[in-house]
Order: structure tokens, then sequence, then C-alpha cells
């Protein structure tokens, strides 16, 4: 997770190795990603991103051919995932990062050739051969599968989703207790902001030649974001859903992949704030600093408010507050919560204690 992750932000930074860093960690350990236990759709999809950059990037033949291999496994580890509610959301950010890759490739002076065009084709032939024969083997349970309630007969239209700014507390669920942590986290996005910087950013820069280049990457990762933005907040008309295949994935999911496309959105913009040009560092060292100055007031609250959370130690126990609470405590034993069962109750402090 964390290699493909870094790998994939140097191709999007220029190979800016410190934000690239930033991006890798950013990603790695975002909520989702650690209550999911690092989700492999997001891992085989950046893997899919860096080998098909390097194919195009490279000109010895050796690792064009290394690259098939590897986009061999890739692919097939994608859709052997069998989990469409995070593979067709992640598709549409994948989509995107492949047309920004392709077309700077071929802006640095890549021309397809006969070689590269037989390697290509070879690679897909052994995929879908593998798809098939997989298929052919588990075709009914596939089709006792689609038979279900779920997923087989999932139908989604999407909206009315808000997880996209859990960002904001996923942080307390290491030390609050959470009805479903997994379901309420998200990634470490600042979803919007990296939205909008991509909007000021080509009007505050929209008189300079260069800033065609960067429409490679901003126009198809902002198109994917704002799809994936109506379908989280607003939905689709149910025919539009089917023909997307939306409709097989949840708000929920989908609230993931937009996370992680505003990172990449992000982490591209941070990149461009060392081209050395005044204007450009001007509009986003502005957002840098806004982030930055949000984040630092963000964590003062947190400090503020702590005390409003139970502080337990590695054994589960309250943390003493004051001098009686600590008398309390050691009168208690090194172990009181092995005395019997806990439930919650309505009088005292919430907790009754039995021997179960």
């Amino acid at each position: 997770m964390f290699l493909g992750a870094y790998e994939l932000c140097r191709i999007l930074t220029k190979d800016k190795r410190k934000i690239s860093l930033v991006g890798a960690i950013a990603i790695t350990f975002s909520g989702a990603v650690q209550w999911w236990y690092c989700m492999d759709t997001l891992i085989w999809g950046q893997l899919i991103l860096v080998l098909v950059n390097k194919f195009f990037a490279t000109d010895k033949r050796w690792v064009k051919y290394l690259c098939a291999v590897g986009l061999v496994s890739v692919l097939l580890s994608y859709v052997f995932v069998l989990y469409p509610a995070w593979q067709v959301s992640f598709a549409y950010v994948l989509l995107a990062l492949v047309i920004f890759i392709l077309i700077t490739n071929i802006k640095n002076g890549y021309k397809f050739n006969v070689h590269d065009v037989l390697v290509i084709i070879a690679t897909v032939l052994v995929v879908v051969g593998f798809l098939v024969y997989w298929y052919n083997t588990s075709k009914e349970a596939i089709t006792l599968t689609m038979n279900t309630d779920y997923p087989g007969a999932r139908m989604e239209v999407g909206g009315g989703s808000l997880i996209q700014y859990s960002y904001v507390y996923n942080i307390f669920f290491a030390f609050k207790d959470a009805f479903n942590p997994c379901e309420a986290s998200s990634m470490l996005s600042f979803y919007p902001i990296p939205m909008v910087l991509a909007l000021v950013y080509l009007v505050a820069n929209r008189k300079d030649k260069e800033t065609k280049q960067d429409l490679i990457f901003i126009v198809p990762a902002m198109i994917v974001a704002a799809i994936l933005t109506i379908w989280c907040k607003w939905g689709f008309p149910e025919i539009i859903a089917k023909l997307s295949l939306m409709s097989m994935t949840t708000v929920h999911r989908a609230s993931i992949a937009l996370g992680t496309l505003n990172i990449y959105i992000l982490i591209y913009l941070f990149g461009r704030t060392e081209d050395g040009k005044e204007d450009k560092n001007r509009v986003y060292l502005r957002g840098v600093r806004f982030i930055q100055y949000r984040a630092f007031e963000f964590a003062r609250a947190v400090q503020r408010k702590m005390r409003l959370f139970d502080r337990r130690d590695l054994r589960g126990r309250l943390r003493p507050r004051n001098k009686k609470q600590r008398a309390d405590h050691s009168r208690r034993g090194p172990f009181p919560h092995y005395t019997g069962f806990e439930m919650r109750g309505q009088g005292g402090n919430g907790v009754h204690r039995g021997n179960g």
C-alpha cells in the first residue's frame, strides 16, 4: 500500500519525493485504510497505474515485458477482489489517472509501435483467458450468487452521504467506542478543499500557457470527482445508475474513492508549487496555509475538549484525574474489571458489575 501510493505520487508530482512521501502517508494512514485493513482494491489499482506508466515511459523491451507480466497479476488481483462496491467506484478514479498517464507520455515523446501494441494485446488476451477459465469453472457459484438478495439484487441510486467529511473525527475512533468505525471512516482528503484549489489554480493561471499541460490531469480528475460527488450527495436516476454501474456500489464505498481522488488532486497541486512560478506559488501557498491553520486550530480544539472523553489505560481502566480518584483507583486493585461482567444501566455511573 505505502510503496504503491508513494510511486504513484512520484508520477503525479514529477518525482518530488518529499511531497510524494506526504501523499503516501496520507493515503496509508487514513482512517478508511486502517480500519478496513488496507483495501485490496486500492493496492492493486495503484500498482496498475504505476506499471502502466512504466510501460510507456521506458524504451527497454525487457522492462516492458516485466511490466506486462506484472499487469497480468495485478489486473487479475483487482478483478478477484470480487467486491463491486469498491471496484466500480475506484475504476472511475483509475480511468481518470490512466488518461492522464497516457496523454503525458505521448506529450513526452512516446509513439505507439508494432512491438508495444503486440505486447498490450498479448497482455489483454492472457487476462481474458484467465477470466474465461475462472468463469467456466465457477459458473454455477456465480449464478447462485447473482440470484441472491445481496449482492446479486443490490440496486443503489446514491445520495445522502456525509461520510466524506468524517476525516475530521476519525482520529477519535481509537479512543472512543464507535458502533462501526469501518463504516464511519474516510480518507484524510480535506474534501472538498482540493477540488476548490484546483478551480482556483485554473482561474488564477488561465493566461499561463503551461497551465494547458496541467489540464491533462485536472480535467479528468475533476470530472470524476464531480461524478462521485453528485452520486454521494444527491444520487443518480435509476437508469443512469444502472448504465454507469454505480448501482452496484454504495455512497459509503464511493466516498472512499472520492476521498482518495481528492488526495491525488491535492498532492498534484502541491507538486506544482515548486515550479518556480510566483503566481502559482502565491495561490497554492495560500491554500496550504489555510489547511495548516485549520489543522492547527482543530488540534487545539481537540486538546481543549479531550476532557469530555474517557481516558483509559492499557488495561481498560479509567485513568484518575485527581488525588481522590487516584486513591479509589489504587484500592480497586490491578484488574477490577475481571471480577464479573459489565452492562450499561440508567443510574449511577452507568455501569453495573456482577458475577456472571
